[in-house]
């Protein structure tokens, strides 16, 4: 079986990484219901929120991470400025990247 051209970048395409972030379930239960609670998730959790555009979520999923012992490190703080650029809230991106250094 071949492709015809296009159809395998376009085959690449629904299936990206990206556009799957951006419809997944992003309750922190269901996140975790077969993860455990580890940075590296953690640090996935927020990428997903962030692709989903959820500033306040994100914001929470840190709080969760240092009440557990896990600290946030550089990716999580870049997921958060990340998220408040794109929303455009500027002041919310210098806070972030304060809390990083």
């Amino acid at each position: 079986e071949t492709l015809e051209e296009g159809e395998e970048e376009a085959k690449m395409l629904k299936y990206s990484p990206n556009k799957f972030m951006k419809y997944m379930d992003t309750s922190m239960e269901k996140f975790f219901y077969q993860r455990e609670y580890t940075l590296k998730n953690f640090n996935f959790y927020l990428q997903v929120l962030t692709s989903q555009y959820k500033a306040e979520e994100a914001k929470k999923v840190i709080s969760k991470m240092v009440t557990l012992g896990i600290s946030p490190d550089s990716e999580s703080y870049n997921h958060l400025v990340t998220v408040h650029a794109k929303l455009g809230e500027l002041d919310k991106v210098e806070e972030f990247i304060a809390m990083a250094n």
